[in-house]
């Protein structure tokens, strides 16, 4: 006969045992909100910029860095992975670099930055999220942010 201590500890455990088979995930789901833009270097349209939103000091703890790329016409579109296209209300840094070989094309995308000698040509006060003074504040819902920045 099991005692009522017994019964007690074996019922514990079954439930802690169904608890954790929810096959859930620890990580909280992320609220996305979608952003796009347009980047121009020197007031002109700017293909290849990478355009990353950094969390802001102070951010929330549901914040997380989401990046694009510009196009032909300088659009971009923010995601945080290849997978999810958005990022979460919040305060963010806006950071901004551009890689281009010296004869000034842009990488290809199996060429390494190093091996094709690719320099960043932006000043480059908008690759470090603490000095970039550009910074964007989305709200729920999403929103447009276009930026004018300069090359070095």
């Amino acid at each position: 006969m099991l005692t009522v201590l017994q019964k007690t500890f074996a019922f514990c455990c079954v439930v802690g045992m169904l608890s954790g088979c929810g096959g859930g995930s620890d990580k909280p789901e992320l609220k996305l909100n979608p952003v796009t833009g347009t980047v121009k270097v020197n007031g002109e349209a700017a293909k290849g910029v990478s355009v990353t939103f950094v969390p802001a000091d102070g951010a929330g703890a549901d914040q997380v860095a989401a990046s694009g790329t510009s196009d032909e016409s300088g659009k971009y579109t923010l995601a945080v992975s290849s997978e999810e296209q958005g990022i979460p209300a919040g305060k963010y840094r806006v950071t901004f670099s551009r890689l281009l070989k010296p004869d000034g094309t842009a990488l290809g995308p199996d060429e390494m930055a190093a091996d094709a000698g690719a320099e960043n040509d932006l000043a480059p006060v908008y690759a470090d999220s603490n000095q970039t003074p550009e910074s964007a504040d989305v709200p729920e819902g999403g929103g447009t942010f276009d930026f004018d920045i300069k090359k070095k």
